[in-house]
């Protein structure tokens, strides 16, 4: 059973970004959910912002 290697190629760039838009949108989505959680756990706007940037830089890499 053979694959013609322009079809391996298209279906591997069209995963590839599948799971790119997946990964990016996940960011967004933990970004965002922790910015909404701590603006209920905390006034200042400084923690706030604070919060949700960390979130932004550490977390899937993983640091």
């Amino acid at each position: 059973m053979t694959f013609d290697p322009v079809f391996l190629s298209s279906l591997t760039l069209v995963l590839t970004a599948f799971a790119g838009a997946f990964l990016v949108a996940l960011w967004i989505s933990l970004v965002v959910w922790t910015y909404r959680d701590i603006r209920a756990r905390a006034r200042d706007p400084l923690v706030q912002t604070l919060a949700a940037l960390l979130v932004a830089v550490l977390n899937l890499p993983g640091v």
